[in-house]
C-alpha cells in the first residue's frame, strides 16, 4: 500500500481553494450587467430614485421632496428626468393644499420672485399639480433653487380667492442634483430636453 505524505496534499487543497474565488470573480465579471440597475440616495429634504436599464438603454431618475411647513402636509415638489422623452420639468403637487392652480402660481426662493411672473402651468395629468414645462425657465428655477438657503415655495390663491403659501426645503438639493449628474455620467446617457 502506498503512502502519501500529508503536507503536498494539504498544500494542494489549499491551491486549489485559493484559485476558487478567483475563478468565481472572473466568472461574474464576464456577465452581462443587470437589465435594470436602480440607484438612491437621499440628501438633506431631498430624495433621488434612478433606474439604469441596458436594453434599451434608458436612464429614468427622480428628485423629490416633501412640503415643510403648514398644517396639510400632502404637497411635494418632484423632478422627472428621462433620456427617453422630456418630463415636464419642476412639478409641485399642490392637491389638498388650498391652491387653485387654474387661478395662477408664482414660485418664491427663499424671500425672492422666480421670474417669469407664473411660471407653473396646471398639469393636464395631475389634477392639484402645476409645472414648470418650459425648459428654459425650468433650467434657471433649478439653478436658483441649487444656488438658494432654505426653501422655496408655490404661492396662489384658493378657490375662495385667499392667498395661500406652501413652502418646501431645498437644503440638500444641489448635492442631489449633483448626484444626479454623476448617475448620468455613469450610465453615458443623456437626459432629454427637448419639448
Amino acid at each position: 500500500m502506498m503512502r502519501f505524505p500529508l503536507l503536498p496534499v494539504s498544500l494542494l487543497a489549499a491551491c486549489l481553494l485559493a484559485v476558487l474565488p478567483v475563478r468565481a470573480e472572473e466568472t461574474r465579471a464576464d456577465e452581462p450587467p443587470p437589465p435594470l440597475r436602480e440607484v438612491t440616495e437621499q440628501s438633506g429634504a431631498w430624495r433621488l430614485y434612478c433606474q439604469i436599464w441596458t436594453s434599451p438603454r434608458r436612464l429614468e431618475c427622480e428628485a423629490i421632496t416633501r412640503q415643510v411647513m403648514g398644517s396639510n402636509r400632502d404637497g411635494a415638489l418632484v423632478w422627472y428626468r428621462s433620456s427617453t422623452r422630456w418630463m415636464e420639468g419642476m412639478r409641485f403637487r399642490l392637491d389638498n393644499s388650498g391652491i387653485d392652480v387654474s387661478k395662477g402660481v408664482r414660485v418664491w426662493i427663499d424671500n425672492t420672485l422666480f421670474r417669469p411672473e407664473f411660471p407653473c402651468k396646471p398639469y393636464d395629468y395631475e389634477p392639484g399639480a402645476c409645472v414648470v414645462n418650459d425648459p428654459a425657465a425650468n433650467a434657471t428655477l433649478v439653478q436658483r433653487m441649487a444656488a438658494g438657503r432654505e426653501t422655496v415655495s408655490a404661492v396662489g390663491l384658493s378657490p375662495s380667492g385667499t392667498k395661500t403659501d406652501i413652502f418646501f426645503s431645498i437644503k440638500g438639493f444641489r448635492e442631489i442634483v449633483q448626484k444626479m449628474e454623476e448617475v448620468r455620467e455613469q450610465a453615458g446617457i443623456p437626459f432629454s430636453s427637448d419639448p
